[in-house]
């Protein structure tokens, strides 16, 4: 591999794992919202249970939160991302960067 080449990966390869952060920084931050509404959530089960028919609203993120698909969905791709980083990391190591 010529050192146009090599440079040409690197730079690929370095791209590539900066979007992979960013991808996976935006899935931390949205299940992090799911979370925070399924505690809110919770915490009207637990103490108005009796209200939430009637008089509690449940906003529109919080219906959103309890969308178990897309959790799941949204935990794939973050493992998927997660796993995919790890290997961008390792044959960055063995071109000998970080």
């Amino acid at each position: 591999m010529t050192l146009g080449e090599e440079d040409a990966v690197i730079g690929r390869l370095t791209r590539e794992r900066a979007e992979l952060s960013r991808r996976l920084v935006a899935l931390s931050a949205e299940l992090d919202s799911i979370g925070i509404h399924l505690q809110a959530i919770g915490k009207m089960l637990h103490e108005y249970p009796n209200h939430l028919l009637g008089t509690v609203e449940i906003t529109d993120e919080q219906k959103s939160a309890l969308d178990v698909g897309k959790i799941m969905t949204l935990l794939s791709e973050w493992k998927e991302a997660d796993s995919s980083l790890k290997d961008y990391n390792e044959k960055l190591a063995q071109l000998g960067l970080r």
